[in-house]
């Protein structure tokens, strides 16, 4: 599994992919989840939502598809996200 670097903060907004081009199954194309940390049913703690966009696109591109989930990561955390629930990254 890829994830996007800490803090995991309540309320804010990272991205994770379970079958990333690093992961070792071979897929040709990926997608990552953005998704905002919620708090645990417990006393302590996050856990990840649901995902709220979804960024697809070439394993062989990879970074791209990583740069763009950083970009709706930080227009979400912004309150700026005003794109579709699925985005492709054309090579």
């Amino acid at each position: 599994m890829t994830l996007s670097p800490p803090p995991y903060v309540l309320g804010k907004h990272a991205w994770a992919s379970s079958c990333g081009p690093g992961d070792g199954y071979g897929f040709h194309t990926f997608s990552v989840g953005v998704f905002a940390w919620v708090k645990r049913a417990t006393r302590f703690g996050v856990k990840r939502g649901p995902i709220k966009v979804r960024v697809e696109g070439l394993s062989s591109q990879s970074e791209a598809v990583y740069a763009k989930a950083a970009e709706v990561v930080n227009e979400l955390d912004a309150g700026t996200y005003t794109g579709p629930k699925r985005i492709r990254v054309k090579p």
